[in-house]
């Protein structure tokens, strides 16, 4: 970066390294670059190849004041270089190798222009560190609802309570994850079955710092000093690197506000013994009807309504509470929280979150705000992981059709949905496939029948 960008606003983006929260991510750097921010976006080096892959190399090329760089993840290449990585081992990888090589790219961006501010998801927490030790302010990036961070804020109330760990796998059908949560702030009626359901099981993940601040010594040493930090709420170790090198940091919730309430209200739900499910037989039995009277601004809420992870019946859940609760734990120390909402939809909730986390700003619809972006140079940067295929266009927009898509990051809690008798689009990444022997033969035969697709484009503007 010329010096002519040296009294610009710097800004640091590092999204989790999961397709849900790198489009967000996305949106907020260039609704920031239009701003007049410099924008400095960090990939893993995984991510970034799949994104040469599908994109081709234009789609991170950048711009002389939209620049991308990559930080390595520590992992060893799977066998399908399209697929997603396994997601707790990269949660421990992020532990383990991302302080380091994001403090270098801090000071190496910084040479050339100060990073000002670091934007990290708020699940890459290791950016604290980081922006402390260059001075820098961190904002965190909450990429769902401000109600699920509620929730996975209250998950040592429902450990305390009883309600979480399910004490086996009948809870899940046997409608005890129906039981009413009184204790989340703003969540009324709330359930234990809608509570994120990794909670079922503890272990506690700590998110190591090294190689995030590797990247920012970098970035700020070689491009231009970092002088902020955008990360995905969901990347927390962000906000060690970011509290180290002494930049401010923002943390991007990129679902929706009420998701992360819940999340927040996870250790009232287990202090009330409504989570975890006592067995699978809860998941069946109406126990996911309960009413959650204890979610602020949530007034009834069900436990089927609470994001699952809290229920701890699928493997790696126990990992996955103790990973949010870090996460939620950490995002106190950042500059704010943004979420891609507005307040006309989500003023009660962002108002409850901002009593115990920073402060919280709804920002959004990004999409629409990407939209009104006069300068089109960024048009060519995209973020979407797989080669999409456009050929099912036309018979897609036929009158009274239906396509139901979910998110890649959670598809594989999905696959015991699937014997609805209901024909569908399927769209699947490997590590799906591979769990296909445990469906119904049924539904194996009828997606013999089904269009298998890489990638959709977006078909509702």
């Amino acid at each position: 970066m010329d010096s002519k960008h040296g009294k610009k606003p710097h800004a640091m983006c590092i999204p989790l390294p999961l397709q849900g929260h790198i489009n967000p991510m996305l949106k907020l750097a260039k609704i920031l670059h239009s701003k007049g921010f410099l924008i400095t976006f960090i990939n893993t080096e995984f991510n970034h190849q799949r994104l040469v892959r599908s994109r081709g190399a234009e789609a991170v090329r950048g711009l002389p004041s939209f620049r991308f760089e990559t930080i390595p993840d520590g992992l060893p290449p799977p066998q399908n270089l399209d697929a997603t990585q396994d997601v707790p081992s990269l949660a421990k990888a992020i532990e383990e190798n991302f302080l380091g090589p994001f403090r270098t790219l801090v000071t190496k961006v910084s040479s050339y222009s100060p990073v000002t501010c670091i934007v990290s998801d708020m699940l890459m927490g290791f950016s604290h560190a980081a922006a402390s030790e260059f001075g820098i302010p961190v904002f965190l990036l909450w990429t769902s609802g401000p109600g699920s961070l509620l929730c996975f804020d209250h998950y040592p109330n429902l450990l305390e309570k009883g309600l979480m760990p399910l004490k086996d796998s009948s809870y899940l059908v046997n409608g005890y994850l129906d039981t009413v949560i009184d204790t989340i702030p703003a969540m009324d009626g709330i359930r234990l079955k809608n509570i994120p359901p990794f909670i079922r099981g503890v272990k506690i993940m700590i998110l190591h710092l090294v190689a995030f601040k590797s990247v920012l010594t970098k970035v700020s040493a070689c491009y231009s000093p970092v002088t902020c930090i955008v990360a995905d709420f969901l990347m927390g170790f962000t906000l060690l690197a970011a509290e180290e090198l002494g930049i401010p940091e923002v943390l991007f919730w990129t679902s929706g506000a009420g998701s992360l309430i819940c999340y927040d209200q996870y250790p009232n739900l287990i202090q009330k013994g409504l989570m975890p499910l006592k067995d699978l037989s809860y998941l069946a039995n109406g126990y996911l009807d309960t009413v959650v009277d204890c979610i602020p601004t949530m007034p009834g809420i069900r436990l089927k309504d609470i994001p699952p992870f809290v229920r701890i019946v699928n493997p790696g859940d126990e990992f996955m509470v103790g990973f949010w609760y870090k996460e939620l734990y950490r995002a106190r120390s950042a500059t704010g929280i943004i979420f891609n909402t507005f307040d006309a939809l989500d003023c009660d909730v962002l108002g409850t979150l901002s009593l115990t986390l920073p402060f919280c700003y709804g920002i959004g619809p990004l999409h629409l705000l990407e939209n009104t972006i006069v300068d089109k140079s960024l048009e060519s940067i995209k973020s979407n992981l797989w080669k999409e295929d456009p050929q099912c266009l036309k018979w897609a927009q036929t009158l009274y059709s239906t396509i139901y898509t979910d998110s890649e990051d959670d598809i594989y809690t999905r696959l015991k949905s699937l014997d609805s008798q209901i024909e569908f689009i399927e769209i699947q990444e490997e590590y799906v496939k591979d769990e296909q022997k445990n469906l119904k033969c049924e539904v194996l035969r009828s997606q013999e029948e089904v269009k298998r697709i890489q990638s959709l484009p977006l078909l509702i503007g």
